[in-house]
Order: C-alpha cells, then structure tokens, then sequence
C-alpha cells in the first residue's frame, strides 16, 4: 500500500462524506469527495485514485454508471459502499468491476480495513 494513498469516495450524502473524510485521513489518505456522478468521473480523470468509494444511489445518475464509466480506462479498486442491500444489487455491482460491497449504516473501522485488503490485491 502506498505511504498516503488517494481515495475517492462519490456519494451524495454530506455526513457520510465528511465522516469518511476524518476517518480516512486519520489513517493517512489524501481525500477527494463528490457528491455527483459526473463530478466523480471528472475528479477520477483529473486525480487518478488509488482507490474508490462510490455510492449508487446518485442525484444525477446510478451508480452503476458511474462503475461503467471507470471501468472503462482505470483499473483501481471500488469498494461500493451503499444503502442498497439486495443480493441483485451486490451481483451486479461484481458483475460491473467492484470489487467490494458494504452496505450502510456500517462501521468506519470495517471501511478502513476493506481499503487496506484492496489495496495490497492490487
């Protein structure tokens, strides 16, 4: 794992958003938040992460769209971390290039590990 890696979580929840923010960097992550789709992709391009945190339930798009777009250039890891808790949601999330799932509410320190995992697979 990289000494400060770079996160970035799109989600368009404000509260989550800055939890994770104290959190990660607690932990030494440089942090990029967006609170739309589109702002992700564009942060991504312009950013590179290491790693991603990515909702999908998204004010102007689905996640899923978001996963979609990513996909189709960046190979960094994506952990989706959403309210949607339906095993068809899950499948398909892996079936689009996740490579984690963790449903909200959910606890920081389980974030934060499942980062790390995702991290040393790469």
């Amino acid at each position: 794992m990289k000494p400060h890696p770079k996160v970035l979580i799109v989600d368009d929840d404000p509260a989550i958003g800055r939890m994770l923010r104290v959190v990660l960097e607690r932990e030494r992550y440089k942090v990029l938040v967006c609170s739309s789709g589109a702002d992700g992709v564009t942060a991504a391009v312009e950013n590179r992460p290491d790693v991603f945190v990515l909702e999908l339930d998204l004010p102007d798009c689905d996640g899923f769209t978001v996963l979609d777009a990513l996909r189709e250039w960046n190979e960094a890891p994506v952990l989706i971390l959403s309210g949607r808790a339906g095993v068809a949601d899950k499948v398909r999330a892996f079936d689009a290039g996740a490579n984690d799932y963790l449903v909200k509410p959910f606890a920081a320190e389980e974030l934060v590990a499942r980062l790390r995992v995702l991290q040393r697979c790469e």
